[in-house]
Formats: structure tokens, C-alpha cells, sequence
């Protein structure tokens, strides 16, 4: 399973497993998730930072932003185990002073924003260490 690393603004770094798009999870299973699509280059680039039940968040269709997710081409599902509420929306209040998303605007994440999206680190992990279960 590849993970990758997002950094907050506060310098903190957290490691997401990423899921190809769509994808399922069972459910009960809260943590945090960025919906992204790769730039160019090759970098990962966020088009929705959340937090709540992965199986929910992780239904496309049924999402409150899905509309707009999929106009800005995310590819893939990052996420992570995350059960503490607290601590999601610390993560998520993070991340997002970190990440310029815009899920106002209609239009695709525009090419040159993706040119300077940060560096995320990828590797792979063992299977054992996978944190959701329910994979589909």
C-alpha cells in the first residue's frame, strides 16, 4: 500500500494510505481524507481536505461536494485512522491554512497552481499496516 506525507501549516506532516478512486471502506472507520489528482510533474495536489467517516467521505456520489470534486479531476483517495474528533478537525484546520483548495470556484485546479504544489513523499508500507479495513 503506497502512503504519502501532506504537511500543515504548522509544519506537522501526517502520512495518508492512498485508494484509487472510487473506492469503499467499512463503515465506523473516522479519519481524515484529501480528495487529489496529480499535477504535470507528478505531485499530488489537493482538491478536498475533510474529515468524518472514511466510508461516507469516501462515496463520491454521495458527497455534499462531489460535484465539485470530480469537475477538479481527483484521481485518488488519501486518508488515514483518525478517531478522536478533537484531533480531526486540528488536523484539518491544518492542513487547509497549508493547502489552497477553492471548492467555490467551477473550474479545474488550474495547471500552473499544480506546477507549484508541494512535494509529497510516497512509499510503500506492508499490508498489515494498512489502517482501514473494507477495501474496495
Amino acid at each position: 500500500m503506497k502512503t504519502c506525507r501532506w504537511n500543515g501549516a504548522d509544519g506537522k506532516a501526517y502520512e495518508f494510505y492512498i485508494y484509487s478512486l472510487p473506492c469503499s471502506f467499512d463503515p465506523d472507520q473516522k479519519g481524515n481524507h484529501i480528495c487529489a489528482c496529480r499535477d504535470d510533474q507528478g505531485l499530488w495536489v489537493p482538491v478536498y481536505i475533510g474529515q468524518g467517516d472514511l466510508a461516507d467521505r469516501a462515496k463520491l456520489a454521495n458527497h455534499h461536494q462531489a460535484a465539485c470534486i470530480r469537475r477538479k479531476g481527483a484521481t485518488h483517495f488519501h486518508c488515514h485512522l483518525n478517531p478522536r474528533e478533537d484531533r480531526r478537525l486540528s488536523e484539518e484546520r491544518d492542513l487547509l491554512e497549508r493547502h489552497e483548495i477553492g471548492l467555490v470556484r467551477q473550474e479545474p485546479v488550474p495547471q500552473e497552481r499544480r506546477r507549484g504544489a508541494t512535494a509529497i513523499v510516497e512509499s510503500a508500507v506492508g499490508q498489515r499496516d494498512r489502517p482501514v479495513t473494507g477495501f474496495g
